[in-house]
């Protein structure tokens, strides 16, 4: 078995994508297709999630308790952010849906640098570089990635918010149904 050199940040983007695809069946292109990353970083990455526990076996459904667990208890220690520089880009944490819902924020707006961004912020590196096209064609991952990140910048109340959002999102496709297993 090939030693576990720890997760990166593509690892909690995949573990994210397959939370939201519930019981429905999936292959890796898939996956690298919708997260606009290849096939073989697919695989590293569903290894790693193996080695940490996060996936079963079969690497195709999420152990969501442990996700969960990870999210909200070590997220912010294994890939923090550290808001930088105002610049223009894309909403994230609190400053994007579902938290903005939630939480009046007038100072500490948070963003993805991205010039086709429409918001005004502090950079907030995402946690991987392709998710900036990836969240283009799928709304429902883009929200899950927000709340990781109000996870990994936001204050304690906006993290138990979050917490309380993901939760929810994660386990929705618990009991979805299958047509092929």
């Amino acid at each position: 078995m090939r030693k576990h050199n720890g997760m990166r940040p593509q690892d909690v983007v995949i573990l994210l994508w397959m939370s939201k695809q519930g019981n429905q069946p999936w292959k890796y292109a898939d996956a690298a297709g919708m997260l606009k990353i290849s096939q073989s970083e697919v695989a590293e990455a569903l290894h790693r999630n193996l080695q940490a526990k996060l996936v079963d076996p079969t690497k195709k459904k999420v152990h969501k308790a442990a996700l969960m667990e990870f999210l909200v208890h070590g997220l912010k220690y294994v890939f923090p952010a550290q808001p930088g520089a105002l610049v223009r880009g894309i909403p994230t944490a609190h400053a994007a849906r579902p938290l903005v819902d939630h939480i009046v924020a007038e100072h500490d707006i948070f963003v993805w640098p991205s010039p086709i961004g429409n918001m005004r912020g502090q950079a907030v590196t995402p946690l991987y570089d392709s998710v900036l096209k990836a969240i283009r064609t799928d709304p429902e991952l883009y929200e899950l990635l927000a709340l990781a990140d109000a996870m990994r910048v936001g204050r304690v109340h906006e993290q138990k918010i979050a917490e309380e959002l993901l939760r929810e999102r994660v386990y929705k496709h618990e009991f979805s149904q299958s047509t092929n297993p």
